[in-house]
């Protein structure tokens, strides 16, 4: 059996402020030990002050309240995209808010036609039978 790399046991944590990211990177949660949050687990506390300054652990009694924990994903950075982005991803949010509001105005606007219709009968059934 090939031993295709060896991990180490001690994860290389660098904690760094989001203001120094100055291109778009990969980054997705990292979920240290199996946790439920991507944050820096307790057990790292010791190494707290030497291998990231300026991070903070999670506490004993409080799970997911340490500084968040991002995995850089190299191998998707190297790869890059396939092509260029079309539309911002700003202006994609913007059309898809838009086709929402468009669908629950659609929505609105077929209860209120309904609504009327069942008001027409109604009106309509009333004076047929008098």
């Amino acid at each position: 059996m090939d031993i295709l790399f060896e991990c180490n046991p001690t994860p290389d944590l660098r904690v760094l402020p989001i203001a120094n990211i100055i291109t778009r990177s990969c980054l997705a949660p990292c979920f240290l030990d199996g946790k439920d949050h991507p944050t820096i687990p307790y057990r790292y506390r010791t190494l707290e002050r030497r291998h990231f300054d300026g991070g903070q652990t999670d506490t004993a009694a409080h799970i997911g309240k340490g500084s968040k924990l991002y995995e850089l994903n190299l191998y998707a950075m190297s790869l890059g995209r396939p092509k260029e982005r079309a539309v911002s991803v700003a202006d994609e949010l913007a059309n898809k808010r838009a086709r929402k509001a468009a669908e629950l105005a659609r929505a609105a606007a077929k209860r209120r036609e309904t609504w009327a219709e069942k008001r027409r009968l109604a009106g309509s059934a009333r004076g047929g039978s008098a």
